[in-house]
Formats: structure tokens, sequence, C-alpha cells
């Protein structure tokens, strides 16, 4: 005959909760010594490497494309940088929590548009459109005067877009147009 006693785990065996903790406690101690010595004697280049290579390979599983959208394309602005900036201000739900607003000199209305690092969600076709606006320092370059050395910050901003990759084709063929469209009609409606 089997009894349910003989089918449950022997408490007996199992680790105490102080043991436990305590090798949790060495295993994160562990970790973070190990973490700190790679990042002393390992070359940044070398980890910006494994970091995106590991990155790449998870996101190969993705089901989900980012498009990166820079302010300036070269030497001019990049005029889906500057239509998207227009089209988001209009995208702003009561929900947000942090925009920015302005009013140029040569316009006759507020308007508004998304703070640095700030998530907006765009519909469209019933397609969901998922637009982040980043924004980061970056040195440009270095001058030396009778003081020291100034290092000369840049501010670099782009948006992302990631969408499903299956609507990779409707985005530059309709999405993409559309928000060009809908941005100059914009534009036109703000001027006095």
């Amino acid at each position: 005959m089997v009894s349910v006693s003989n089918m449950l785990p022997d408490h007996g065996n199992l680790p105490s909760a102080k043991t436990i903790v305590s090798t949790a406690a060495s295993l994160a101690a562990s970790a973070m010594v190990i973490r700190s010595i790679a990042r002393d004697l390992i070359p940044y280049e070398f980890q910006q490497y494994v970091y995106l290579s590991i990155h790449s390979f998870f996101k190969s599983f993705s089901s989900e494309i980012t498009l990166i959208i820079e302010e300036s394309s070269g030497l001019s602005t990049n005029q889906i940088y500057k239509a998207a900036e227009i089209y988001l201000g209009t995208k702003i739900s009561p929900n947000t929590n942090k925009f920015m607003v302005a009013m140029p000199k040569m316009e006759s209305k507020i308007s508004t548009s998304m703070a640095k690092n700030q998530e907006i969600i765009d519909e469209f076709k019933g397609v969901s459109f998922k637009w982040r606006q980043i924004t980061r320092q970056v040195e440009s370059t270095r001058s030396t005067s009778h003081s020291g050395q100034y290092v000369n910050q840049q501010e670099v901003r782009y948006f992302e877009v990631r969408f499903h990759k299956k609507h990779k084709q409707m985005v530059f063929e309709s999405y993409f147009p559309y928000v060009l469209m809908e941005s100059k009609t914009m534009k036109e409606e703000k001027r006095p």
C-alpha cells in the first residue's frame, strides 16, 4: 500500500532558510566583485561588442522592428524627424505626465511636443506604433585652455519607432507619408 507520506520530500534534508540566504548573499557578492574586475580589466570596446552580440541574438527572436529616425541626416535636417516631432505633439494624451510646451514667435498657437525619453503609442489602420524620443549627450570636441581641458558636450536627438515586422511595407508606403502629410497640414494651420 502506498502512503501519502512516502510521496512527500523528506524535510530533514532541506537546507535551512539561514543557509539559503547566506548562499544567495555570497553569490551576489561574488557576482559584484567579478563585475567590478571585468569593468576594470576588459576594454570598453570589447564589453560593448559582447553586449551588442548578446542583444542582437535575443533581438533575432523578436517579432518587432525598431526604426531609428535621427534629427539630422548628414548636414541637413531630417524631414521625417521634424514631421514626426510635429505630428506626435498632437498625439499627447491626457495620461501623459510629461511633455514640452512652446509658442514660437511666428506662430499663433501653442504647440506641444514629446519630452525627452517619453513614449507615445500611435494607432494607424489598426496597427500600434510605439514612439520614443531619445536624447543623449556625446562628446564632440576637446579643447585646452590655460586652466585645463574643456569637453564640448553635444546633444543628439532621435526617435525610435517600434512595430510588428509584418507591417514594415505599410510603414514606408502609408504610415510615414501620412505622418509627413499631417505635419505639413498642422504647420500650415499654426501660421498666423
